[in-house]
């Protein structure tokens, strides 16, 4: 089966899945729990992508000063005409993909988590959806949800600065990412938490919008599996040291709305896309697909978690 460049492929973690439209996939190693306080990152930060793509008289338009241009890599071709004479070229025949994701799945040791849909065709296959993994960079994309939403509204100024403390200095800070005390933009930090994965840029987010608030946003999209950690409830001295969570089934269904434009909005969501179609991370899900197929997708890993 050909993917060509105008197949949309909306992938949530771990490779292999490359005929799908959407899919949420998690890892754990054996002897390691799916959830648990040992996530090292300060409240489960690491990664993600940003972007924004379309003008509009929407209050999404206020992201123009973040805008760029969509890759035309992802602007879907205009098929040519078929020459006189030529055949009209048949359509594959779907593939069942549940069969092949289970015996991957048994054959492997580990607790794996897989959500996987074919939003042409609505084939869906699921192992382990409800089970609780830790979010490591995963958590990023839950972040970027909450900035894009806040600023469409109009709640955040897209022109916004913040400054990271020292404190937060995370270790591995990739290139492109966000140094411990540097004043940046919204919109810079969004851009580097999601496109090189900076956990720096991502934790003065998370602080910026709020975890609460976070949390909000992902129980009203029905993302129920799902938590940054600390509630309102929970001490201060407690707050970052409470694992961050999430779902195979949520992941898909984030990259569902997403797809769909019904995430926050039409505008603000192929903001999203871009910034995600740009994560410089491709040794995972775009290693295993054809050379040039365009992905939107977010890793994250912690020791033996890779998503």
């Amino acid at each position: 089966m050909k993917l060509s460049t105008s197949t949309l492929i909306v992938l949530g973690t771990v490779a292999l899945l490359t005929l799908v439209a959407v899919t949420g996939v998690a890892f754990v190693a054996p002897g390691e729990p799916p959830a648990g306080s040992a996530e090292r990152e300060r409240g489960g930060p690491t990664a993600a992508s940003v972007v924004a793509v379309t003008s509009s008289p929407t209050p999404g338009a206020q992201f123009s000063r973040l805008r760029l241009s969509l890759p035309s890599s992802i602007v879907p071709p205009v098929p040519a005409p078929p020459r006189v004479g030529s055949q009209t070229p048949t359509r594959a025949r779907p593939i069942d993909l549940e069969p092949a994701i289970r015996e991957l799945v048994d054959r492997n040791g580990g607790t794996f988590g897989v959500a996987v849909k074919n939003l042409a065709t609505g084939q869906t296959v699921v192992v382990n959806g409800d089970t609780r993994f830790p979010t490591a960079s995963l958590y990023k994309l839950f972040v970027m949800q909450e900035v894009v939403r806040q600023v469409s509204r109009g709640e955040l100024s897209p022109n916004a600065s913040l400054t990271v403390p020292a404190v937060d200095e995370e270790d591995d800070e990739p290139a492109g990412g966000v140094a411990p005390g540097e004043t940046v933009g919204v919109g810079r930090a969004l851009e580097a938490m999601i496109t090189v994965s900076s956990n720096t840029a991502g934790v003065g987010l998370l602080r910026l919008v709020t975890r609460d608030r976070v949390n909000q946003t992902l129980a009203a999209a029905g993302l129920t599996g799902t938590r940054l950690g600390a509630t309102v409830e929970t001490p201060d001295e407690q707050r970052w040291e409470t694992p961050f969570t999430t779902t195979p089934v949520d992941v898909l269904r984030f990259y569902e709305l997403l797809a769909a434009g019904q995430l926050v909005d039409p505008s603000s969501d192929a903001l999203m896309l871009d910034l995600l179609f740009r994560q410089e991370r491709d040794d995972r899900i775009p290693a295993d697909l054809p050379k040039g197929t365009p992905v939107a997708h977010k890793t994250g890993e912690l020791p033996a978690v890779r998503h």
